[in-house]
This record gives C-alpha cells, sequence and structure tokens, in this order.
C-alpha cells in the first residue's frame, strides 16, 4: 500500500487519501455547520464520519465522491430549486414558480430564527434537501422544530440519504433549543414510516385538520 498522500484545502481541513475506496477527514467539530461523510468511501465502517466546519464560499467545494450536508444559502439557493420542484411536483402542487420559490426559500438559514434548509450533496451533486421551521407549543412551553420538506432523487433513495437527513436536522435543532423535532406523512407512505420508526421516532395519535384562509 502506498503511503497517505496529505494535501490542505482552501478550509484548511486536513484530507489524507488512501488507496481509491478510502478517505479519512481530520477537522474540528461544530454541530451547527456542514458535515461530511465519508461513510461512501469506508466499506468496512458503513456508519462512520467526520464532521467539519465549511464557511462561506468553502461550502460544498470538496473532493469529489464525499458526501456532504450543508445549508442552503444564497450562495447555493439556485442549487435546491430543481428539488424543490420535483418536491412539489410530488404533492401535485399547482403553478409551481421557481423564482418565487427562490424567494420564499432564501429568508431561511442557520442564523434565520424562521428556520433552515439542508442539502445532501454526493460526488458533488445535490440530490436531496430538508427543511426546518420553528414554531411554539402552549402544552410544553417549548419552542419546537418541525422538518416540513424531506425529499431524495429518486435514484438516490434506499442509500441511507434520509436518515442522514433527519439525524442533522436533530443536532441542528438542538443547537437551537427546540425541544423536539417532529413531522407529517402519508398514512399510506409505509416506506417513510417504518424509516422513522427505526430511528426511534414516536408516531402521534393526533388528527391534523386544516382551515383555509
Amino acid at each position: 500500500m502506498h503511503a497517505p498522500a496529505e494535501r490542505e484545502r482552501a478550509t484548511g481541513a486536513l484530507i489524507t487519501e488512501r488507496d481509491h475506496c478510502h478517505s479519512l477527514v481530520s477537522a474540528t467539530l461544530h454541530p451547527t455547520n456542514a458535515r461530511i461523510h465519508t461513510s461512501s468511501l469506508i466499506p468496512e465502517n458503513p456508519s462512520g464520519f467526520s464532521d467539519i466546519i465549511l464557511n462561506g464560499d468553502q461550502r460544498a467545494r470538496y473532493v469529489e465522491r464525499i458526501n456532504l450536508i450543508e445549508d442552503i444559502n444564497l450562495n447555493n439557493i439556485d442549487e435546491v430549486l430543481l428539488l424543490i420542484r420535483k418536491y412539489q411536483e410530488f404533492y401535485k402542487v399547482p403553478h409551481i414558480d421557481d423564482e418565487k420559490n427562490k424567494v420564499f426559500f432564501s429568508q431561511f438559514g442557520l442564523d434565520s430564527d424562521k428556520g433552515c434548509l439542508f442539502g445532501y450533496k454526493k460526488d458533488n451533486k445535490l440530490v436531496a434537501f430538508a427543511t426546518i421551521y420553528f414554531s411554539y407549543v402552549s402544552s410544553s412551553i417549548s419552542k419546537i422544530a418541525v422538518m416540513n420538506d424531506l425529499y431524495t432523487l429518486p435514484e438516490y433513495r434506499k442509500q441511507g440519504i434520509g436518515k442522514e437527513l433527519i439525524q442533522h436536522c436533530e443536532k441542528y435543532s438542538k443547537t437551537k433549543d427546540a425541544s423536539r423535532l417532529q413531522w407529517l406523512t402519508a398514512p399510506d407512505n409505509l416506506t417513510a414510516q417504518s424509516l422513522y420508526k427505526s430511528l426511534g421516532a414516536k408516531q402521534s395519535s393526533w388528527e391534523l385538520f386544516i382551515y383555509s384562509t
């Protein structure tokens, strides 16, 4: 085996590469920043990952074949618009408007009290996203996080991407002092429900009512 080749990236993080299927990332952990996963590069340890701080224009500009969860902001909002459109098409939203989506979702971000979007990149391609909104409940007198959206491109499903996004959203929600993370799914979406239960999420018995205004 060849000796590991080391090099510094623009972010200042140290990347150590070994052979064609191994990669180790050494960096500082910070729960509110993007997270690089190396699970696809380490077959003998599929659950392993490392965390790394990426700031400003340095977000998502990293080596190929590394999976990345990043926050969506004004610098990369255009990348997620196609996924938002496909998500809305899945739920049969009429009159989808990309520009309207851009304006609406641009109000969220890591430093926003309203919520944040997170995108999942695989081989430098955005293939999934999740949206967190914040609300409040009187029964527990606390702030809660609502995972309003979770979408993965069909060809990238069953690869653990949705699970990683949920876990990332849960960690982010904690940093914002939310007492819980909650979300809705269709009653017949049994595949999604199976995933949620495997993560330890509890299924509510409450019924949802909607009054259009």
